[in-house]
């Protein structure tokens, strides 16, 4: 179940975070640097203060989410391995 969440984490980060960054680079749809897409990203996620502080700790939450929830369905599984012996 934690690695389903991760997936989704995962997504969430693509679609709402890198994919703009990346998206933003090809010649078609800007053919911004990687320097300027990440600029441009930042400006338009912070370019008011409610979205700042609407997309911003939601930003955080995936990032950390993709850290703690495969951490813990390792330690989960690892745990309930060990009782089931």
């Amino acid at each position: 179940m934690a690695f389903i969440l991760a997936g989704v984490c995962l997504f969430a980060l693509w679609r709402f975070f890198l994919g703009e960054v990346v998206f933003h680079m090809h010649p078609q749809m800007g053919g911004l640097s990687f320097g300027a897409s990440l600029a441009d990203w930042w400006q338009r996620m912070t370019s008011s203060a409610l979205r700042a502080f609407l997309v911003l700790p939601f930003a955080a939450f995936v990032t950390v989410s993709l850290i703690v929830w495969p951490v813990y369905g390792l330690l989960y599984e690892t745990q309930r391995d060990n009782h089931a012996a």
